[in-house]
């Protein structure tokens, strides 16, 4: 995520206090929290990345062999808006798909559930 999307991101979160990481290496950055013993409670992917792109990162993640892999929520975030990019969000492991521009009370909904329903879960 880059540009306006990250200082947007950054400002949106800041406001609930909670954590937020921009860099291109989506399984590093989850290795790192992970080792500090704070893992994320979220994960917002670009597509579009220089090393690995988004959807091969998500199924990177999912495969990795630790606890959170499968419970952590991973969205999309893309100017990608067709069907067919949702359902191959949804086959490399997303649990959902934002395009852009995003619709921020939709953000603030998802982002409620899918914290939510992860943390009931144990993660």
């Amino acid at each position: 995520m880059a540009g306006k999307n990250a200082v947007f991101f950054s400002l949106f979160f800041s406001c609930f206090s909670l954590l937020f990481s921009v860099d291109k290496d989506a399984l590093r950055m989850m290795e790192e929290q992970y080792q500090k013993r704070r893992p994320y409670n979220l994960v917002l992917m670009d597509w579009n990345m220089p090393e690995m792109d988004g959807l091969e990162a998500t199924a990177a993640i999912r495969a990795m062999k630790r606890g959170d892999a499968n419970r952590i929520p991973i969205i999309a975030l893309t100017a990608n808006a067709f069907d067919e990019d949702v359902q191959r969000s949804m086959q490399a492991g997303m649990n959902d798909h934002l395009s852009k521009p995003v619709e921020i009370d939709r953000v603030v909904r998802l982002l409620g559930e899918l914290v939510y329903r992860a943390e009931k879960s144990g993660n």
